[in-house]
């Protein structure tokens, strides 16, 4: 069984986006199955109704070509409002994680910001924000991108989003350690593992704006692919 993973497309309802359309042309001829490792879709960025019969979700469905899917869900989009805007018999929508196992290795994918104190906390007031006071959302999420890893400038401020950034590998490392299995994240929109070459215990699969990187599994191997390789 062969399994691709990508997380964080981040695409808008009038579009999927170029990159998770070229992702999916690769691995649907390749995968058994696909992971969408979550914020596939900004739910929380715009109207979520935006996203009901929109152009993205319709493009995502057609592009799968009734290949198995599965979307966990990440801080963008919350898993309540993905089951009302995504449905198909090839399309599994997880909460918070989900498992697989190949040859004996077990591979635990979560989108990863459950570790960061600032959208774990926020995610727990996810509907008020959505439905309530998106106004409010907004404002917070302008701060935030101010320290966004596509719009550092200052040192200090890369600094601190690399302590962030290690907070969650760090913490998905030793949940890998604890649990005895491989732990998958994205969130952090940083491609990365950790562990030694021979037994690693922690992905981080990039994402689909900057790194342009997957994660591709078949039995006890992992390989970390990007789409601009020519293998990739």
């Amino acid at each position: 069984m062969i399994v691709y993973c990508s997380s964080d497309w981040h695409s808008s309802p009038h579009e999927l986006s170029k990159s998770a359309k070229e992702f999916i042309d690769k691995a649907k001829v390749d995968a058994d199955l696909i992971v969408g490792n979550g914020d596939l879709f900004d739910l929380m960025e715009y109207d979520w109704k935006k996203f009901v019969d929109c152009k993205a979700i319709q493009e995502l469905k057609e592009r799968l070509e009734g290949k198995e899917f599965v979307y966990v869900a990440g801080n963008h989009d919350p898993e309540k409002y993905v089951r009302k805007i995504i449905a198909g018999p090839n399309i599994q929508v997880k909460r918070r994680e989900f498992e697989v196992t190949l040859m004996g290795r077990t591979y635990h994918f979560t989108h990863g910001h459950r570790w960061a104190i600032d959208w774990s906390w926020l995610r727990k007031f996810s509907d008020i924000l959505i439905v309530v006071v998106p106004p409010l959302y907004h404002r917070w999420l302008k701060w935030q991108n101010r320290v966004s890893p596509r719009k550092l400038k200052e040192k200090e401020e890369i600094e601190k989003y690399n302590r962030k950034t290690g907070l969650i590998h760090s913490a998905a490392s030793k949940l890998a350690e604890q649990k005895d299995k491989v732990v998958i994240v994205g969130h952090t929109h940083k491609p990365w593992f950790a562990g030694d070459w021979e037994s690693s215990l922690m992905y981080d699969d990039g994402d689909m704006l900057d790194s342009r990187t997957y994660l591709r599994i078949e039995g006890d191997k992992v390989e970390r692919l990007c789409l601009d390789d020519i293998r990739g």
